[in-house]
């Protein structure tokens, strides 16, 4: 009896081994930013990407799409930076805003003098945004998503939200979209970019399951970023 439960427990471990090993090889594959978009890069400081100056009065903190390399979205801070709002694109454990939902909160307390938080993202980085703008709804001004919808009932906060999808996501589809539509509040501003995929709303190439669009990222990127400007504005 006793050989039986061990070999049990040798198996038992040799599967929870397998799984970790193939989590850890399956996070390690990321989604690398083009050669253009690198080299709009910020400023590395603690742990992210920072865009602009610290002593603007708007911030933006921005989640990376799952496995997508933060330079992927420099175009984004960039641009932004360039109208007066300072943006943080923070480094995610592997890649993944799923793995530190809450790390808005150490950047908001990297720059205290900032007044008005902002906070969104791409894909499985904007889930995990609106997450802390649910849980953080006093310290947050606005939510915006890329490509993203929230799996957090969001619908009676006073959270100001834009909503961007792309109408040839194969990723985050229309379709999907629609069914957790209910979770955001009834004032959402709604976007949609019909010639837009998922891939386009960073810079790091095509993505499996997504559609082809007829737009070039920047195309794609310069449209998100006239709506979050005149969005922002208007906070």
């Amino acid at each position: 009896m006793k050989k039986v439960w061990t070999r049990l427990l040798t198996i038992v471990a040799a599967i929870v081994l397998i799984i970790l090993i193939s989590a850890v090889i399956w996070a390690s594959f990321t989604y690398d930013a083009t050669d253009a978009a690198k080299e709009m890069a910020g400023e590395e400081v603690n742990h992210g990407l920072a865009f602009g100056s610290q002593e603007a009065e708007k911030g933006v903190i921005f989640y990376q799409g799952a496995k997508v390399e933060p330079d992927a979205y420099n175009y984004l801070g960039h641009k932004l930076s360039e109208e007066g709002y300072f943006v943080f694109i923070p480094q995610m454990p592997f890649n993944l805003a799923v793995l530190s939902p809450s790390k808005a909160t150490s950047v908001m307390e990297q720059y205290p003098d900032i007044s008005d938080w902002y906070i969104g993202g791409h894909s499985l980085g904007g889930a995990m945004a609106a997450s802390f703008a649910g849980d953080h709804e006093t310290s947050i001004a606005g939510l915006f998503l890329l490509g993203a919808y929230s799996a957090s009932d969001l619908s009676e906060t006073n959270l100001s939200v834009l909503d961007i999808a792309g109408g040839l996501d194969g990723l985050s589809t229309p379709e999907k979209m629609a069914e957790y539509e209910d979770n955001l509040p009834s004032e959402t501003l709604k976007v949609v970019i019909e010639e837009g995929n998922h891939a386009n709303f960073g810079d790091y190439g095509p993505q499996k399951g997504d559609q082809v669009s007829p737009l070039i990222p920047e195309e794609q990127h310069d449209i998100v970023v006239n709506e979050l400007e005149e969005w922002l504005a208007n906070e």
